[in-house]
Formats: C-alpha cells, structure tokens, sequence
C-alpha cells in the first residue's frame, strides 16, 4: 500500500507570511492593552492618558477601545508638533 501522502514542512519563510497575516487585525478597535503595546508605552500610561484626555478612545462601560487608525493619526500630529517651526 503505496499512498501518495506528501508531507509539507513550513518553511521559514512561510511561517513568516502566516505570522504577517495574523498581524492584519480585522477587528474595528483594540484594548488598552493591546494598544499600549503597539505604541511602546504601559498599559498604565494609556489609562493615565485616557483619563487626562491626552489619547483618542472609544468608552464602552468600563473599557476603553482604541481605533488603530485613529491611534496612528495621532501619533502622527503629536510627532508633527515636535518639529520646530522655523524648521519647515
């Protein structure tokens, strides 16, 4: 009984793209978590920050959701206003 099973390892490379795939969040919002992580700070910085009105956040109860989009532009404008002026 000969079956022709053909067994297929991952390849570095492949495993790479599946890791790439998995990165894309279909999702609309994220966590405080999950946005603290993805911009480098503590989770306890973002709710600090939430709290002082300093990040854009959507409250839903207790949480607090994050746009990606949102998160990105802001970091964006903040970035922008470290630039000096006369710079430009």
């Amino acid at each position: 009984m000969s079956d022709n099973i053909e067994i297929k390892k991952n390849t570095s490379e492949e495993v790479n793209m599946e890791n790439q795939v998995n990165v894309k969040n279909p999702r609309l919002t994220v966590n405080a978590r999950e946005i603290a992580k993805f911009i480098g700070i503590s989770y306890w910085s973002v709710l600090e920050m939430c709290k002082r009105g300093e990040i854009p956040y959507i409250p839903v109860g207790k949480k607090k959701l994050f746009r990606l989009d949102s998160i990105e532009q802001w970091l964006t404008l903040r970035e922008s206003s470290t630039i000096k002026k006369d710079l430009i």
